[in-house]
């Protein structure tokens, strides 16, 4: 009854890791530029894979515009710091990686073949 709803509504579905999400009709998830930030006491803090790739994408672009260049286990921890986050298992690793290949196939960042790091795009 859930998906007929749904389908009815207009409304779009991404997937990542197998998660569905969900985007208000209207809502073109590729264009969607905006993260929530939480703070690491906010009681309505999500868990890390139940943020999409569409907006952890837009936090790694983010970090990213903000250091020029970054590791791989700093772009980790700043993303993770973002989401409310300040010691990142393997559920924020994840979904960072799944929005790192995101931001990297939309042009956002780009990963340095020699050094690894992660930059802006020329």
């Amino acid at each position: 009854v859930l998906k007929r709803q749904l389908a009815a509504s207009g409304c779009q579905k991404t997937v990542t890791d197998e998660m569905a999400f969900y985007w208000n009709a209207g809502q073109d998830p590729a264009s969607y530029e905006g993260f929530r930030r939480s703070a690491a006491d906010d009681p309505e803090k999500r868990d890390m894979d139940e943020i999409c790739a569409e907006e952890t994408a837009n936090a790694v672009s983010y970090v990213v515009t903000q250091n020029v260049s970054i590791s791989r286990d700093d772009l980790l921890r700043e993303v993770s710091k973002l989401f409310g986050f300040t010691r990142p298992g393997s559920t924020a690793e994840a979904a960072v990686r799944n929005g790192l290949i995101y931001a990297v196939k939309k042009g956002c960042v780009k990963i340095d073949t020699e050094t690894g790091r992660i930059g802006i795009p020329e």
